[in-house]
């Protein structure tokens, strides 16, 4: 059983952390020049994408899709059952650090799976 609450606070966070990303996006040059700020956008964007991959992997494992054995299963699973759009898929799956270490030659050959 999927569990709402959980799903609903990691779609918060992941908005949360968006909205972070966009403002920064407009930080101006000095702001850029702070060496913590980008660690800063680092670790909001990683911890975005984090909560991506939980949202795929709770999704997959409560539909009794089996739990993934990696982050990209999580989301090619996650198209191949339609429980996200081919771009969505496709855009994390591109983003997913280690892709090419978990034995995927590159993103365009993942996507074309979820074709």
């Amino acid at each position: 059983m999927i569990d709402e609450d959980r799903i609903l606070r990691l779609l918060r966070s992941i908005a949360d952390d968006t909205a972070v990303l966009r403002q920064e996006a407009q930080a101006s040059a000095e702001r850029r020049r702070d060496p913590i700020w980008l660690r800063g956008i680092k670790y909001t964007f990683v911890t975005a994408t984090e909560a991506c991959v939980d949202v795929a992997q709770h999704i997959c494992a409560t539909e009794g899709w089996g739990p993934p054995a990696a982050q990209l299963a999580a989301w090619w699973a996650a198209a191949r059952w339609q429980a996200s759009s081919r771009a969505t898929s496709t855009t994390m799956i591109t983003m997913l650090p280690g892709r090419v270490s978990a034995g995927v030659a590159s993103a365009a050959a993942t996507a074309a799976k979820i074709r």
